[in-house]
């Protein structure tokens, strides 16, 4: 059938993405499903209920960071049952231009080598411009998501 498949071939609910907002906080049920890109490869986050929140960064703290932080990589594998999660996007006003922070020097960068472009560790979609304007940045998140 159509859909979106993992390496090793389990179907996905949502494909692997970043959220182009500055931060998302996910509640989620019990059933599990959400992992997140880490050091190399795919991790479940623990379904926790309501007692574990979920936190992503977005691609606007990582253009205002200048890249010191990531936007969080993740993606659902489908589960056998129903599953529900309740996110909360934090974005700024669509018309905002993102500009990046002055961060201080003295700012210890602590990122492995590998995480750096192209390292073994590193997650990233060449096709996936980070744009400026949070709007353009959204609405090419959602034209992603939602092709027709």
């Amino acid at each position: 059938g159509a859909g979106a498949w993992d390496e090793a071939g389990a179907p996905l609910g949502v494909g692997a993405h970043t959220d182009s907002g500055f931060l998302t906080l996910v509640l989620q049920d019990g059933g599990g499903g959400l992992q997140a890109w880490s050091r190399g490869g795919w991790v479940d986050v623990p379904a926790g209920g309501p007692d574990i929140l979920v936190c992503n960064l977005g691609e606007v703290a990582q253009l205002v960071s200048g890249g010191y932080l990531l936007a969080t990589p993740h993606r659902v594998l489908r589960p056998p049952a129903a599953r529900y999660s309740v996110p909360f996007f934090y974005n700024p006003r669509l018309g905002a231009e993102i500009l990046p922070l002055q961060l201080p020097e003295e700012l210890p960068w602590e990122r492995e080598v590998e995480f750096e472009r192209g390292g073994r560790l590193c997650w990233e979609r060449p096709q996936n411009v980070m744009h400026g304007c949070f709007g353009a940045n959204a609405f090419k998140s959602l034209a992603r998501s939602h092709p027709s």
